[in-house]
């Protein structure tokens, strides 16, 4: 599929990056083929390959865990929500400062901020948060089985795309909700199960900068995989 997906893209070096990284064993066919799909912005090949995972799942040994990407399943859902979710985080973050712009000029009056919840290990319903035992994840095959994505894709994402591409930088941001602390309550709700719970405008500046610097994807392709 890794290879088709290329030739289809008629992408001579990508091929070629292909087939140098299919003969590392190590490494699975359908983690690379989303990691391409991803950022070639194809979700249906994103969206197979994520299933291909899924369905043979391999588990290695604790002490192969540093060397191999399959150690951690990425769920579907997850996997394909990376774009989807960056979209929505850039307009969250752009309706809060318009928020902030208007409450500066007296036109908001006391207002409820909603902002999506990048999936961790706590602050979810325990039907959508992930399974942890011994520190380790587990999934079934269901899609709507949440884990989180394995390491070498977080830090491939990180590596790819450092720069965000919204106007304001995170800590800019961060600034400027921390500057309007006590100016309105929040509620921050969760995307997976819905739940809602209060946060610190703090707190919530800290999680919007997190979201501008780590998780903001860019579409191009690089060959650090």
């Amino acid at each position: 599929m890794a290879h088709s997906l290329s030739v289809q893209l008629n992408a001579v070096e990508v091929t070629a990056l292909l087939e140098d990284i299919l003969e590392q064993r190590i490494f699975s066919e359908p983690y690379r083929v989303f990691a391409l799909a991803c950022h070639l912005d194809l979700p249906d090949h994103a969206r197979a390959a994520a299933k291909e995972t899924l369905h043979h799942p391999v588990f290695y040994r604790l002490e192969s865990f540093f060397r191999s990407p399959e150690f951690h399943l990425i769920n579907t859902s997850t996997l394909l929500s990376l774009y989807a979710y960056r979209a929505e985080c850039v307009s969250s973050v752009r309706g809060l400062l318009h928020s902030l712009l208007q409450l500066s000029l007296g036109e908001l009056e006391r207002t409820k901020i909603i902002v999506p919840w990048w999936m961790g290990s706590e602050h979810h319903s325990a039907a959508c948060g992930p399974r942890f035992a011994d520190g380790l994840t587990r999934s079934g095959a269901e899609d709507n089985t949440m884990v989180t994505p394995a390491p070498w894709f977080v830090n491939h994402i990180k590596r790819a795309a450092r720069v965000a591409e919204v106007g304001p930088t995170g800590g800019a941001v961060a600034a400027s909700l921390c500057d309007w602390q006590e100016a309105f309550p929040e509620v921050v709700h969760c995307g997976l199960c819905g739940r809602e719970g209060g946060a610190g405008l703090r707190e919530l500046a800290v999680f919007v900068h997190k979201i501008i610097d780590t998780i903001t994807v860019r579409k191009d392709f690089t060959k650090q995989l």
